[in-house]
């Protein structure tokens, strides 16, 4: 065999198994490292010391910026981690930290800047609280004012007394419109009738002292009705039929349901006003709470302010400028 086709043979075939090896090595460096071998032996991959190739290297710092040193302990179960990593990213893009202390003040300040996030969720909280419930409570509170209404009060003045709460007002409007629906079917029943009006104005038959009350309206209805009696109007003598009375009744009955039904309608715009008023009040938090949110919210400014500034100096000291005089800030909210 020629010598110098042997020679030539043998470098083709060196050439190949060098430029096969140098793929194998790429491949291993760029693909997941494998598990462990079924006797044990530690994977190739991971005695190769790292990326080699540019690619490698790149997809490992990736690596490096996705998962800050704090991340795991900053990071509460419900809060999404996608949103710290992308956070963790943007200040080590803005920052371009080298070297682990470097590295340690960026994570720093993501942590702080995490807790300020989770500062201003605080705040909307105590805010929400606040509004959200304002209807409920003061729903709550005429509820329970209702409620503790006694017997007695009832019993001397009478529920029209009572009627700035808007429960006993509507009680009142059902039993007025009651009492015209059975007056109207039924006609007069002195027992049935006055019991609903001394439950609305009392056992004095009377409200205020004001005169043609409705109590005394119907008194002297029925009586004109029971006896018929001539009523007295301009010297003028008329009989008035228990029909008559009844619908002179009906006209002051329903002028005090008109009454009533007005004065809903006023303390419902009132209500609604206040209800207004009250939840533009309530969007910044109370004295306590309030209190507690802004020193929460001045410790976290300061530690990222003197954080920043620490990495600055380092920066500064690492490419050879000039160092800045430290500067303290005491932030006080005293």
């Amino acid at each position: 065999m020629n010598p110098e086709i042997t020679h030539a043979s043998d470098n083709t075939s060196r050439f190949e198994m060098a430029r096969e090896s140098q793929s194998l090595e790429v491949e291993m460096l760029e693909s997941p490292a494998p598990a462990e071998s079924e006797a044990g032996v530690a994977p190739l991959a991971s005695s190769a010391g790292g990326p080699r190739t540019p690619k490698g290297k790149a997809r490992s710092k990736r690596n490096a910026l996705r998962h800050g040193i704090f991340s795991k302990v900053v990071l509460l179960k419900e809060e999404p981690r996608a949103e710290f990593d992308s956070l963790l990213r943007g200040l080590q893009s803005d920052l371009k930290p080298e070297g682990t202390l470097e590295g340690l003040l960026v994570d720093n300040l993501a942590a702080i800047s995490w807790r300020k996030r989770r500062l201003l969720i605080a705040e909307g909280a105590e805010i929400r609280k606040g509004t959200e419930f304002i209807e409920w409570e003061a729903k709550r509170q005429r509820d329970d004012e209702a409620a503790n209404i006694s017997f007695l009060d009832v019993q001397c003045s009478g529920l029209v007394s009572q009627i700035t709460n808007p429960k006993v007002l509507e009680k009142c409007l059902d039993l007025l419109q009651r009492l015209h629906k059975e007056i109207e079917e039924g006609g007069f029943d002195e027992k049935e009738d006055k019991a609903i009006l001394a439950r609305l104005y009392g056992d004095s038959g009377g409200f205020g002292g004001v005169e043609n009350s409705l109590f005394d309206v119907y008194s002297s209805c029925v009586s004109t009705a029971n006896s018929h009696a001539s009523a007295h109007e301009g010297g003028e003598v008329m009989f008035l039929s228990p029909a008559a009375c009844k619908y002179k009744f009906f006209h002051f009955l329903n002028k005090e349901i008109t009454r009533l039904q007005r004065y809903k309608k006023e303390r419902a715009h009132i209500e609604s006003n206040k209800m207004e008023i009250e939840w533009l009040r309530a969007n910044v938090p109370d004295a306590s709470q309030l209190d507690r949110l802004l020193r929460y919210e001045t410790t976290l400014q300061r530690d990222f302010d003197r954080t920043l500034s620490q990495l600055e100096r380092l920066q500064r000291m690492r490419l050879g400028q000039p160092v800045l005089p430290k500067l303290e800030v005491q932030h006080s909210l005293s």
